[in-house]
């Protein structure tokens, strides 16, 4: 799980409950992602969902992962493009 791109629907509630755990760790999170996993994990006992890597994606990783294929309806053959292209991606820098 990575934090850099995230959905939340933000409320007052997840934000205190964040607040209450964080304090009552024993020292340190290792980081916010696994904060973030750890509280809705644990505490509240909802699995984080992980968007699709056709919605979001580190741009070290672009190119690594498969693909669909879009055909034309009429003639069944690929259509040549960047239909694998995420909507958004994340540090997609060279120097990241």
């Amino acid at each position: 799980m990575s934090s850099g791109a995230m959905v939340i629907e933000p409320s007052e509630a997840t934000y205190n409950g964040l607040m209450t755990y964080v304090s009552s760790l024993a020292g340190p999170p290792q980081s916010d992602s696994k904060l973030i996993e750890n509280y809705f994990n644990g505490v509240w006992k909802k699995k984080v969902q992980l968007l699709d890597h056709l919605d979001v994606a580190y741009g070290q990783c672009l190119g690594k992962i498969p693909q669909p294929k879009f055909v034309y309806q009429e003639s069944g053959k690929p259509v040549p493009g960047f239909w694998g292209v995420p909507a958004f991606v994340h540090r997609s820098s060279v120097n990241n």
